[in-house]
Formats: structure tokens, C-alpha cells, sequence
């Protein structure tokens, strides 16, 4: 179980460098003050998969941010005090298949797990991934600094949004695939994810690019002695946050980042910059392909009857 975050606006007085801030005499003339505007900040989010500061985690917090033989996940450096990472919990998203495939049986270009299967595929899964309760966001936050930290909260970015452009084919891992002799195999998933804080975070459902969604706290598990958000983080301790999401409405690919709000010794809460999520699609699927589909009468003939070495998987569309 893996254990398992902003700029601040000064405005200034102007009055003082003005020959005069009354009226009546010395009250200057001529044309007249044209309003100014003063462009909000971009959120500072940093590069995906940018420096991984892992090692220098591990030496603070140990193995808090081990990704127990998943896929490599980075540790982002937050401030002097913070390090984070930030994975999707459970998402059992599925792979995106080459257009234009046809209504058959197709073999897939690797066995179920393989590195070559993932890399004909086109790396990790990013289509429709659960997001929504029991998944999301998992944010591991370390306290690295010499004082005690207070968390007080995180919230949820939408960093960037491209609109999808249709329909498309897809299979996901948990719904396995056909192989000679064995018939259908693989498949089926499960699991639970046990944060110390459960939260929401729900966007408008017409929210863009540039949204945020505050999270909303759920639950605390409390059995590493964490209550409800605030909550203080000695040196070297850290606590996991999942955050489920409600995404906006409009299907595409998003890519979510999330912050959180700490303060230290009682100082001034501060916001820090934005941890990356990698891009999800959110798409119709056009045609799902299982390996259960593959049994159908229509399929199997289509599939040739001896088997092969090395095997050979396939995945068919339902009806």
C-alpha cells in the first residue's frame, strides 16, 4: 500500500506618485486616466516527467514513494519542504485500438503484460479511465523540511483540453483475450485503495481549460492517526490523499494537475505549483473488443483452429 498539493497579488496605491489626489487647486488636467487591466498569472505547473527528484525523497521520507513494481511514477519537488507524486488510483483504463480495424477477430501484437504489447499500443492505457469514486487522484505528500507542516487542502486543475475527435475502438486489459488451446484468457479486475484523506473534487460541467476544483473532504481513515484536513505532518512523515474527480462534460483529452495549501510554524498558507497528471482521452467507443467475444460462433470461425508457439492472443468485438 503506497502512502497513499500560486501567486499572491500585492496591489499598490497609486495616489502617492500623483501630483495631487484631491480635487480643487494643483488637480492636473488634460486628458483623461485610460483604466488599466492587469492579466491573471498562468498556474505554475510543472513539466510532465520532468527532473525526477525520487532519490533525494528517498533519503527524507524512504519508501513512501515506492510504486510497488507498477508502472515508474516521478516525484515532483513542490518547495523545499514538499515532495509529491501524484498517480491515477486504480484507473483500469483501456487502450486505444488502430483506426480503422475490422468487425473480426484481431491478434494482438503481444502477450497480455508484455513490454511489447505496451509498446505497440502505445504505452499505458489512457482511454476512459475511472475516475470517480473509489479511483482518481492518489497524492502521496512527503514533509521534508525541519518543521512540522500543516496541510490544509489540494486542488484540482484542468492544465490542458484538447476535443476528441470521434469514436474510437477499444480493449482494456481486464477483459483478457482468446488463445489456442485455453479459450479465453486473463481478465477480471479488483482492488481497493486505502488513503488516510478520501476527497472529492468536482468540475462545472462546462468547465475548460484553466478550471480548478477545490477538493472536498470525504473521509479520513485516521488509522495512521491523520483526522480531517488540517492536519500537521511532522519531518519525514507523509500522508496519502485520494481525490476522486467529476470531470466537465466535454469528451476529450484532458490532462489534470493538482496542488495542494501548506503552511509551516503557523506562517501564511501558500498554495504551490501544479503536479502533472499524463493526458487521459475520454472518447465513445465505437466497438469494445473482449476476449469473451472472441467464443461466438461468428468469431471462431474466423480464428484458426491450431494453436501457435509462441501463442497467439486475440481480441474481437461485441455484438
Amino acid at each position: 500500500m503506497r502512502r497513499g498539493i500560486i501567486y499572491y497579488i500585492g496591489l499598490v496605491g497609486l495616489c502617492a506618485l500623483l501630483t495631487a489626489c484631491s480635487t480643487g487647486a494643483g488637480a492636473s488636467s488634460g486628458s483623461p486616466s485610460v483604466p488599466t487591466t492587469t492579466a491573471t498569472p498562468a498556474p505554475n505547473v510543472l513539466a510532465l516527467n520532468g527532473d525526477d527528484t525520487s532519490p533525494q525523497a528517498a533519503s527524507v521520507c524512504g519508501g513512501v514513494f515506492s510504486s510497488g513494481g507498477g508502472d515508474p511514477q516521478i516525484v515532483y519537488k513542490l518547495s523545499d519542504s514538499i515532495y509529491v507524486e501524484a498517480v491515477y488510483g486504480l484507473p483500469y483504463a483501456s487502450y486505444q485500438l488502430p483506426a480503422d480495424l475490422p468487425v473480426a477477430p484481431w491478434p494482438l501484437p503481444g502477450a497480455i503484460g508484455s513490454s511489447q504489447l505496451t509498446a505497440q499500443l502505445g504505452g499505458i492505457p489512457q482511454l476512459n479511465p475511472s475516475i470517480g469514486q473509489g479511483s482518481g487522484i492518489l497524492l502521496t505528500v512527503c514533509n521534508a523540511g525541519a518543521q512540522p507542516l500543516t496541510l490544509a487542502g489540494a486542488q484540482v486543475l484542468v492544465a490542458d483540453f484538447s476535443p476528441a475527435s470521434g469514436a474510437v475502438d477499444a480493449w482494456n486489459g481486464c477483459d483478457g483475450a482468446f488463445v489456442r488451446p485455453q479459450g479465453v484468457y486473463g481478465g477480471g479486475c479488483g482492488g481497493a485503495i486505502i488513503a488516510d484523506e478520501t476527497m472529492n473534487a468536482n468540475f462545472a460541467a462546462s468547465a475548460g481549460k484553466g478550471a480548478t476544483a477545490t477538493a472536498t473532504q470525504v473521509s479520513a481513515d485516521g488509522q495512521n492517526g491523520y483526522g480531517p484536513l488540517p492536519v500537521t505532518l511532522k519531518p519525514s512523515s507523509s500522508i496519502s490523499l485520494l481525490i476522486s474527480l467529476k470531470r466537465p462534460n466535454a469528451l476529450g483529452t484532458y490532462e489534470f494537475a493538482v496542488d495542494v495549501t501548506t503552511s509551516v510554524a503557523g506562517g501564511a498558507s501558500v498554495m504551490s505549483p501544479y503536479a502533472p497528471l499524463g493526458p487521459q482521452l475520454f472518447a465513445l467507443v465505437a466497438h469494445k473488443f473482449t476476449g469473451q467475444a472472441c467464443t461466438s460462433s461468428a468469431m471462431q470461425a474466423q480464428i484458426p483452429t491450431a494453436a501457435t508457439n509462441p501463442p497467439t492472443y486475440y481480441i474481437c468485438p461485441e455484438a
